[in-house]
């Protein structure tokens, strides 16, 4: 995640802040957010959830060789269950070079088919401020109801609702968390308004498909 530092309008927090969360309710506990972070991090670079348990030891062993800092490790199920944060993480930086591109200037939509499942997937193509073009998947996960074209593009316009929705929550911790900071008004301008992902932002594009039946009439 620190090669997306420069793009994230956030502050880091020191550790001293990130203590584990006790729920009375249950005894629930989560782990410091410097944790889920290199968890995260590993998962970003294709490293198997298998294999992220041995990776930290190793990793510690290296940095500070001979101590033992090591008291616990996340489960093979909290990190498999972390690859849904990282979809959440990418699909709202998605939205986020979205929202801040002045022009979508093409649409590529497909289908695909695995295990009896339809999927379908939204690439857009964004005008860049230096007038280069730049591809970003918005959504890559849309199981339709059918495969139907008219479920097909319900599926589509609910990535751009869902993307605006994604910044709406964004928008509202920044504002949780730094409500006492005179520069959160700076860090919100950094985030772009959910009516950025508004689909009327097609007006004028291209729109891309394969040859199928199905997609000509999405087209259309």
């Amino acid at each position: 995640m620190n090669n997306l530092c420069h793009i994230l309008p956030a502050k880091c927090i020191s550790h001293e802040k990130c203590l584990l969360v006790f729920y009375i309710s249950g005894g629930h506990m989560e782990w410091m957010p410097h944790v889920e972070k290199l968890i995260l991090e590993m998962l970003a670079n294709r490293t198997p959830p298998t294999c992220i348990q041995s990776n930290i030891v190793a990793f510690c062993g290296h940095i500070l060789p001979g101590q033992d800092i090591i008291k616990e490790i996340p489960s093979v199920k909290h990190i498999r269950n972390m690859r849904t944060v990282q979809l959440t993480i990418a699909k709202t930086l998605a939205a986020m070079r979205v929202g801040r591109s002045p022009k979508i200037k093409q649409l590529h939509t497909d289908e695909t088919s695995k295990r009896q499942t339809q999927i379908t997937d939204v690439v857009l193509s964004l005008l860049q401020d230096d007038k280069s073009l730049k591809t970003i998947c918005l959504a890559a996960d849309l199981i339709c109801a059918d495969g139907t074209a008219e479920e097909q593009t319900k599926g589509i316009l609910h990535s751009f609702a869902d993307g605006g929705r994604l910044l709406d929550i964004w928008r509202l911790k920044v504002k949780e968390m730094f409500k006492e900071d005179p520069e959160m008004i700076q860090l919100l301008a950094q985030i772009p308004m959910k009516e950025s992902l508004s689909v009327s932002r097609l007006l004028g594009s291209y729109i891309t498909t394969d040859t199928c039946n199905t997609a000509k009439v999405c087209s259309v």
